[in-house]
């Protein structure tokens, strides 16, 4: 009784062995993911299309893109009702907003097995280095990116310059006027520091709470900018971008551009009144400013929201699903033209059903009526 007892629990001594080993074993050990560069869909509202610049292949995009792969050289634009959001794998998040067209440039991240690492929407830092470089033609970007590892790089462009990104939050527009050409929009940091550089090569630093305005010419040129706490970007620009009407005047967003037309008109005016413009303008100011104060936290509280939703979405991937997505669909292959048969094999009903009955023992696979069958047919072809 004891040796069958002995024999039985042989086995189950060995599952308990395994199962104390597992446990002693560091969690790190057991959460190790494979990383590599790649971009997905992690949702989809509206009317998005994607366009791959290597096969010139168009793809409208729709529920079912939903964790599919989003290939480099690819340009992604948003109707009037539509919205993307990507999830890169190094833990960054890129929400297009409507009325937008977004290219991915290059993508590449160090391929590496990494141990204790979160999901790819839920890391705070990039588990290895990466480089991505896009650019936005028009519309509206929000952004959430990880901090960066020493040697990584970010750099979104857009007609107003260079966004140079370390890890932080934001929201960017640019917004084409189609009568006089200028590019006007901006960017709003939530939180982190952005490095921006404007189409005549000067850098600012923004830092979290600030936002900066630019504008540029139809050949490129920069106009105007200027710096300071967050704007309501989407309420200047966002009736462009969903074509109800074209981007303010630059004069009503730049005051510098109007008061140096309006100080070449009035050199003549007295001090006095120059003193009383400027306490009414302090005073004004002041009070706007803490008028402003409630907007900009519910501002900043929409930029959030959306990144939330975004963060949402992507908690659904892990590291396993965006290395074995698949790419979004590829083009079909080319049909080839039905060619006609030759009058020979339609006019005579004889030679038809010779050579139909000649290809139905073949597929049969009844080889050895094929000679027979094909010298009788050509015979009949023949008279």
């Amino acid at each position: 009784m004891s040796f069958i007892h002995t024999k039985l629990s042989r086995p189950f001594t060995r599952i308990f062995w395994l199962v104390a080993l597992i446990g002693f074993l560091p969690s790190s050990f057991l959460d190790a993911a494979k990383v590599s560069a790649s971009i997905i869909v992690a949702s989809i509202e509206g009317e998005v299309s994607s366009l791959n610049m290597i096969d010139d292949f168009k793809v409208t995009l729709g529920a079912s893109s939903v964790g599919k792969k989003i290939s480099v050289k690819t340009i992604l634009t948003t109707g009037k009702g539509g919205k993307v959001s990507l999830l890169f794998s190094n833990g960054t998040l890129v929400t297009v907003k409507p009325g937008s067209r977004f290219y991915i440039r290059t993508y590449n991240q160090l391929e590496a097995v990494v141990e204790g690492v979160a999901d790819p929407g839920k890391l705070e830092e990039e588990p290895t280095k990466s480089e991505l470089s896009a650019h936005l033609d028009f519309g509206e970007l929000i952004v959430k990116a990880p901090k960066l590892k020493k040697g990584s790089s970010m750099n979104l462009t857009s007609p107003l310059g260079t966004a140079g990104i370390r890890g932080t939050m934001f929201q960017l527009m640019a917004v084409r006027n189609s009568l006089s050409g200028d590019i006007s929009g901006g960017i709003n940091l939530i939180s982190g520091d952005i490095d921006h550089t404007d189409t005549d090569g000067n850098t600012v630093t923004l830092l979290s709470g600030q936002s900066i305005q630019l504008a540029t010419s139809k050949l490129g040129a920069a106009v105007a900018s200027q710096t300071g706490e967050l704007v309501d970007l989407s309420t200047t620009y966002g009736p462009a971008l969903s074509g109800d009407g074209l981007p303010p005047p630059l004069e009503t967003i730049f005051p510098s551009l109007a008061q140096s037309s309006e100080e070449e008109s009035e050199e003549g005016d007295d001090s006095g009144s120059d003193e009383f413009s400027e306490s009414s303008s302090f005073s004004a100011s002041s009070a706007a400013g803490a008028a402003n104060w409630d907007f900009i936290q519910e501002m900043a509280t929409d930029i959030f929201f959306e990144i939330e939703e975004s963060e949402s979405s992507a908690s659904d991937f892990s590291f396993d699903s965006l290395a074995t997505a698949v790419a979004i669909e590829t083009p079909p292959p080319p049909k080839l033209p039905l060619l006609p048969l030759p009058k020979l094999l339609v006019k005579p009903r004889l030679e038809n059903c010779l050579f139909r009955g000649l290809l139905q023992r073949l597929l049969c696979g009844e080889q050895q009526t094929k000679a027979h069958l094909f010298s009788q047919w050509l015979k009949t072809v023949q008279k």
